[in-house]
């Protein structure tokens, strides 16, 4: 994990302060798969972000993994636990990253808590 769950300290402007929704992970394997099983809600894409994709889970929960550069799956899609969603692009040093946020609702949870070898 390089950047951490909540408010903190932006990682080039030490006098910002921002507030991470999510978690950034480096992962030895750039293909990105589903937590759980769901409906693909959404599949985006924005520069900063790169592509997007939004998963609503049962009891009203949603994975977000974002900072894709492929995509597998199409808004509407039914997807099983461990299906590969798509590609994580490279950071600034050549490793696979993935920002992953977790929702129940409208409420973030720190995903760091879900991780299977945190």
């Amino acid at each position: 994990v390089t950047g951490r769950y909540g408010r903190q300290h932006h990682s080039t402007v030490p006098d910002l302060m921002i507030e991470n929704n999510g978690i950034d992970i480096v992962t030895n394997s750039p293909t990105v798969s589903a937590i759980y099983p769901g409906n693909i809600l959404s599949v985006s894409q924005t520069d900063i972000s790169g592509k997007t994709i939004i998963i609503q889970h049962d009891n009203d929960y949603y994975s977000v993994y974002a900072g894709l550069s492929e995509t597998y799956v199409v808004q509407g899609e039914q997807v099983s636990a461990g299906q590969s969603l798509g590609i994580a692009r490279n950071n600034k040093r050549g490793q696979s990253q993935l920002h992953f946020e977790l929702y129940n609702g409208k409420e973030s949870l720190n995903p760091h808590h879900w991780l299977k070898n945190n």
